[in-house]
């Protein structure tokens, strides 16, 4: 589900990048910025990447009702399971100037289009109900601690997170 929903993100800002830029490449990948040798993977170049840092699966328990018997407590309702993963929005340009456009341009169409349905459209992924992206403020330590975790040196990106709620 995870996979499915980052693939129809980074698709859905493909096509934005597309239709404002007459672009016909994809500029936006879902990767690891991690690389078995130096740099970066090489599907990470002149990219927008969107890169996962933290998944957290959130389940509540629907409350009951109506009055529930002893049988009935142990076969609680579930209600639609959410993650919340963090992840990162990363402009990896050769072009300095052209990593920070690129990265403008993704911040904004994150404030326009700050959640996405099954009725949007697409390849959306069925078993998802709602996709919602905020805005992670993030402190210059947590930063430190995420590019360090990454073992590679700071590129201009956004932090996110993305709730994905299942039906």
């Amino acid at each position: 589900m995870i996979d499915r929903a980052f693939k129809y993100i980074a698709d859905r800002l493909n096509q934005q990048m597309r239709e404002e830029l007459q672009y016909q490449d994809n500029l936006v990948t879902v990767s690891n910025l991690k690389s078995s040798g130096p740099g970066l993977p090489p599907q990470c170049n002149n990219r927008l990447i969107l890169s996962v840092f933290n998944v957290e699966l959130e389940t509540q328990l629907a409350p009951p009702k109506r009055p529930l018997s002893k049988v009935d407590r142990l076969s609680m309702v579930r209600e639609p399971t959410s993650f919340d993963i963090g992840f990162l929005l990363v402009s990896n340009f050769e072009d300095y100037t052209n990593a920070l456009a690129f990265l403008s341009r993704s911040v904004g169409y994150f404030q326009d289009k700050p959640s996405f349905r099954q009725s949007d459209g697409g390849t959306f992924p069925m078993e998802t109900s709602l996709i919602q992206i905020e805005a992670l403020k993030l402190s210059l330590e947590e930063q430190q601690r995420i590019w360090s975790m990454l073992g590679i040196p700071y590129l201009p990106s956004m932090a996110y997170r993305a709730r994905i709620i299942s039906e």
